[in-house]
């Protein structure tokens, strides 16, 4: 775990663009194993990007996000911001707004050359002294702060490396901002993924990740030895709607209380 000034360290993302493979790629319809949605709920939103995180705890927002959408180069930035946070609304029940610069604002989306997204990194965790371990490739970077409940968060998203990377950079750091930290290798498509692009998309298992974290029986900071029984719990009985009713949507857009 990297904590800066009460910021957690959500992820530096350098995404692989080879690698791809000419075999049907899997459904992101199709529901992971318990075990694997367990384990991966441990290691994001419990674990702060580790398996197995003894001092652990659960990172959420509690209040409406006001989102600054800074340097964006076209109509089409905003719009991919807002497709990302309709999203994560109807999973976590959490509203937002667009604010303007001279509004207050809790959450920052700024869009940068390729080659500044370090150097802005730096900025934020307070100079490159503390990058160590860091790509200095990376085409975007999220930043939540906060101890228990995130009360502020940046993104930084490269704007000169074509929209289809900027959709899933968008997204995907979105989902760390929201308290999901680090990534895995468990199931694909996943937007949380390790970094290889080609495994990388929004999926239900995701949905199902982000819609557990913000349950209502998990409460911001609550330490991880009491949420993961309860996040099984909730995955279980997810997996198990889905299951018996074939309408994912169904399930995890219903409204939560916050």
């Amino acid at each position: 775990m990297n904590v800066l000034r009460s910021g957690i360290v959500a992820g530096l993302l350098a995404l692989v663009l080879a690698g791809c493979t000419a075999s049907l790629p899997p459904d992101p319809n199709r529901v992971a194993a318990i075990e694997d949605l367990v384990a991966v709920f441990d290691r994001l939103a419990l674990g702060l990007g580790q398996d197995g995180n003894a001092k652990g705890r659960a990172l959420k927002w509690v209040t409406p996000i006001k989102i600054e959408l800074q340097d964006a180069q076209s109509e089409s930035d905003r719009t991919t911001v807002r497709k990302a946070f309709d999203v994560a609304t109807k999973l976590t029940g959490i509203p937002y707004e667009f604010v303007e610069t001279d509004q207050e604002s809790n959450f920052f989306v700024r869009f940068v050359d390729s080659k500044d997204v370090f150097v802005e990194v730096a900025k934020l965790r307070g100079g490159v002294e503390n990058t160590q371990g860091l790509p200095p490739q990376a085409i975007c970077y999220a930043h939540p702060i906060g101890k228990n409940s995130i009360v502020r968060a940046h993104i930084l998203i490269a704007h000169d490396m074509g929209s289809a990377v900027r959709d899933i950079c968008v997204l995907h750091e979105m989902m760390h901002a929201f308290g999901l930290i680090g990534h895995h290798r468990r199931f694909f498509p996943s937007i949380l993924y390790h970094t290889d692009m080609s495994r990388q998309g929004f999926s239900v298992n995701d949905a199902i990740v982000l819609r557990v974290l913000y349950d209502a029986k998990i409460s911001a900071g609550m330490k991880r030895e009491d949420a993961l029984p309860v996040a099984n719990s909730i995955i279980k009985d997810i997996v198990q709607r889905i299951s018996a009713t074939q309408a994912p949507d169904t399930i995890l857009h219903q409204p939560l209380k916050w």
